[in-house]
């Protein structure tokens, strides 16, 4: 799995998922990415149980499992840590768009 990600994207993700708060002094270290994944089966069974918005609500039973029900699969969570380098630090801080986000 890769996720390709540029930098006007990131400042945007930043601008949008801070909150203004003008009593604070924020310092960037570090930020972090979290991957989740499962399994085609997950994926299914996720879709079919998902909240009907027609008149229909019976929903189908979605079982992976022989004789009975219920679903057999995978998932998996990766947490990756990722230090920022002084020059985008440089760009939070000096940038007017993330001005009022108070990053020293």
């Amino acid at each position: 799995m890769s996720v390709k990600l540029d930098g006007n994207t990131f400042f945007d993700i930043l601008s949008n998922n801070i909150p203004v708060n003008m009593n604070l002094d924020r310092e960037f270290k570090r930020f972090e990415l979290v991957f989740s994944a499962g399994g085609q089966d997950i994926y299914y069974y996720i879709n079919v149980n998902k909240p009907s918005i027609g008149i229909i609500q019976k929903k189908p039973e979605y079982s992976n499992i022989e004789n009975a029900l219920g679903v057999f699969s995978s998932r998996n969570q990766n947490i990756i840590t990722c230090r920022i380098s002084p020059l985008c630090v440089n760009e939070i801080q000096i940038n007017p768009k993330h001005l009022n986000l108070n990053f020293n």
